[in-house]
């Protein structure tokens, strides 16, 4: 139920029924209820989605706007434009904390990221190999961070007997 509504969500989030002959558009925002339904009263804080998943949208839009003023506005569009070449990959703990490119304050497209719990990485591992051969086969990265943090608890959790 919950992936139906991801995705559910993730298509509304996308699509907008135009008030002319219901045609389709893409868009840039988040849907209102009068997007959905154009007969529908339409307020400034009514929106489709819940207020956590509202934030993280709201929470980008910060972030692309603080880009666009930052010393390097076309980052993204370049970035996009011409591929990624970080020249670190980070191979760190899935903890949500605190995020890579906070600790290290870097911009978009210097670290090519991949974390798991605990920041395990065996040999059987075919996402970690697969991550790992990637970053070096084909973007060239020159280091290869492997970093912890205190408290995790993936690690704990596989210290403790079976």
């Amino acid at each position: 139920m919950l992936l139906r509504a991801l995705r559910r969500a993730h298509v509304h989030s996308r699509l907008c029924s135009t008030a002319r002959g219901g045609t389709w558009q893409l868009l840039n925002r988040i849907p209102t209820p009068a997007c959905l339904d154009p007969a529908a009263p339409q307020t400034s804080t009514t929106t489709f989605f819940p207020p956590e998943i509202e934030a993280l949208y709201r929470g980008n839009q910060r972030f692309r706007d603080a880009v666009a003023v930052s010393s390097t506005p076309n980052v993204l569009k370049d970035l996009a434009a011409q591929g990624q070449r970080p020249p670190f990959l980070l191979l760190d703990c899935s903890d949500s904390r605190v995020g890579e490119q906070v600790i290290f304050s870097v911009e978009p497209g210097v670290l090519f990221t991949a974390g798991n719990v605990a920041n395990q990485f065996h040999e059987h591992d075919l996402n970690s190999k697969a991550v790992l051969a990637y970053a070096v086969d084909t973007l060239r990265i020159k280091h290869v961070i492997v970093m912890g943090h205190y408290g995790c608890g993936g690690v704990a959790a596989a210290t403790l007997p079976h």
